[in-house]
């Protein structure tokens, strides 16, 4: 496994090739997120100052789903603080529905979205940009299982995710190593003739986005990712979230698209 410093070596290069003026959305929703909401996003806004090119326009929208902490304070306090960050309030829960909402609220030529624990290193986003870029993929992912990924997570985990996608593989023929990770990156023609197809307003909506991306015949991209479980109490059961990912599975596979 490589060090995590060539690793950034590596994304660093990738970076430094990317080409033309664009608008970049980047989405983090936030379900009561007031413990890491302020340290996150500034962490990101800095990235982002830094690190993308100066003539690459982004903004970074904290959809607010209906939290009942002070997530809607610290994300104002941050969005008049800065013009690149936007507080979007919705009066619904569900992490799908925060996406979709935002990517269709706010145009830009390039969409991406990032769970609000940066579970995923930042070094990634360049190389995610700069694939979109291209315009070779329509959907860029992180993923945590290609052989130069650095992963950190409990064994348990990782198995039920491997046998997840292998599950997948074997009902919807997706080669795509890993569904669920909460690093994305779309361009127009998902948000156009994807995005609106995507029914669930959950936790499975990452992996409905990519198997409609690939029964559609989009391009999908994965790109190796740094990612280290957020040490913070889970707000999902394990087993109770496998069966409700199977039961969206076996709905979407006998779905009419």
């Amino acid at each position: 496994m490589p060090s995590k410093s060539l690793y950034h070596e590596e994304i660093k290069h990738c970076q430094t090739s990317l080409p033309d003026m664009t608008k970049i959305n980047i989405t983090i929703p936030a379900y009561n997120e007031e413990q890491i909401l302020e340290a996150n996003v500034l962490r990101l806004f800095n990235f982002c100052q830094k690190r993308l090119l100066d003539h690459d326009q982004w903004q970074i929208i904290i959809t607010d789903n209906a939290s009942t902490d002070h997530t809607a304070t610290i994300a104002q306090k941050l969005s008049q603080a800065h013009p690149q960050i936007i507080y979007f309030p919705l009066p619904k829960k569900g992490k799908g529905l925060a996406v979709k909402q935002a990517w269709q609220k706010f145009p830009a030529d390039w969409y991406i979205f990032m769970d609000a624990d940066l579970s995923t290193d930042l070094a990634a986003l360049p190389a995610l940009i700069n694939e979109l870029k291209s315009r070779q993929f329509d959907l860029v992912m992180g993923s945590r299982y290609l052989p130069n990924s650095q992963i950190k997570r409990i064994w348990i985990r990782i198995l039920i995710s491997k046998i997840y996608n292998l599950l997948i593989r074997i009902l919807f023929n997706c080669p795509v190593k890993d569904m669920a990770n909460g690093f994305k990156g779309a361009n127009q023609n998902i948000i156009t003739n994807v995005l609106p197809s995507v029914q669930n307003n959950e936790w499975f909506f990452d992996s409905e986005l990519v198997l409609l991306t690939h029964l559609n015949g989009y391009q999908i991209k994965e790109i190796p990712v740094v990612w280290q479980e957020a040490q913070r109490p889970t707000r999902l059961n394990i087993w109770q979230t496998s069966r409700e990912y199977l039961k969206e599975l076996l709905k979407l596979k006998f779905r009419k698209r």
